[in-house]
């Protein structure tokens, strides 16, 4: 015996789709009517609740913020440093190692601020910060993250503890120069 179901679109514009299920076909035939249901209200016109007709044809696409924008301008730089050959700078530079590119990348996410994003000869890959007189820069390597910060002609270097601290860092140095 079949087991009868209804689905009825949600914005109350009255479509609904009645189907019936075999025994051992429920799940394969409620997500192929189900999907054939979705398709149908995506393409189809629709109408408002004045009347007036609404075309859905595709998904909606949000402009990025340009922070966003940046983030995944970064990603896809950090990601092609990756795949460069022995000698990328047109010297003896060896490739950057996937362990870089993913420690990279897991910084870059958790970032207040997206950075600019540069490969390094020392097989490891440098973020950089710069803000009037006051410039910052993260040196991801397989092992260590260390940071340069420089203010006017004095200069600092440390090796950042955690990731964390290294977001701490670059918080910090954003606000002081803001504060400026």
């Amino acid at each position: 015996m079949a087991d009868a179901y209804v689905l009825e679109e949600p914005t109350g514009t009255g479509q609904s789709l009645e189907y019936s299920v075999e025994p051992g076909e429920a799940t394969r035939s409620i997500w192929a009517v189900l999907w054939d249901f979705v398709k149908s209200t995506i393409s189809s016109p629709k109408a408002d609740s004045t009347g007036r007709p609404v075309m859905i044809s595709e998904p909606t696409r949000l402009p990025l913020s340009a922070f966003q924008s940046d983030l995944v301008k970064n990603e896809s730089l950090i990601r092609s440093f990756g795949q460069l050959p022995k000698g990328w700078n047109g010297y003896t530079a060896d490739p950057i190692p996937q362990d870089v590119v993913y420690r990279a990348l897991r910084l870059l996410r958790e970032l207040p601020v997206a950075p600019e994003v540069f490969p390094t000869a020392r097989e490891s890959i440098q973020f950089e910060y710069d803000v009037g007189d006051r410039s910052l820069e993260i040196e991801i390597q397989k092992d260590s993250v260390v940071l340069l910060e420089a203010i006017g002609d004095e200069m600092r270097e440390t090796r950042a503890e955690s990731l964390l601290s290294v977001v701490e860092i670059v918080s910090a140095f954003h606000v002081a120069a803001s504060d400026r």
